[in-house]
């Protein structure tokens, strides 16, 4: 259970730095193949793509569950107090849930598609599925993380409104 729940916590971060280390150690592997030895490694290439789709795309989902993807905070934080951007923060994240399993809809049949019709890299022989599943692997953590992200404002809403009310008693309002 630990296992999983250590997973849980670190996809993002564990996927983003193995496609890093891949795409640094393909890159330089190439570049040292090339101009050093005067031969050319087809499939650095491949794996530079290959690591470096992952790295997009996991990254993407990283920034979502650290909260720091790109969004706008300035009209909501000029129009409401507190709890409406909490409110608005919600919402949005209903939308970009959305966007989301929509995307990874999408994705996921593309996915097939190339499975189905055995594409593969031409150096290395690889199934193109595995390059193109990053996208609905990814769209699908990051529906998750919204989904999380939208619990944990609702709770912190919840906690606003009830520190809000009267404790002990009627409220005067003098």
């Amino acid at each position: 259970m630990n296992i999983l729940r250590w997973l849980e916590s670190n996809i993002e971060k564990t996927i983003v730095a193995l496609s890093t280390t891949v795409l640094l150690a393909s890159c330089f592997l190439g570049v040292v193949s090339r101009y050093v030895f005067n031969m050319s490694l087809t499939w650095t290439e491949e794996a530079s793509l290959f690591s470096l789709l992952w790295l997009a795309y996991f990254g993407s989902a990283l920034s979502v569950t650290r909260r720091r993807h790109l969004r706008i905070e300035l009209l909501p934080m000029l129009l409401f107090g507190e709890r409406g951007q909490k409110i608005v923060s919600m919402l949005v994240n209903i939308v970009f849930f959305g966007f989301a399993l929509f995307i990874m809809k999408g994705s996921f049949e593309m996915t097939m598609l190339a499975k189905n019709t055995n594409q593969v890299f031409a150096a290395t022989g690889i199934p193109r599925w595995i390059s193109i599943a990053a996208v609905p692997a990814a769209f699908a953590v990051i529906a998750l993380r919204v989904l999380q992200d939208t619990l944990r404002h609702w709770r912190e809403y919840k906690a606003m409104k009830k520190a809000d009310e009267p404790r002990g008693g009627k409220r005067w309002n003098l």
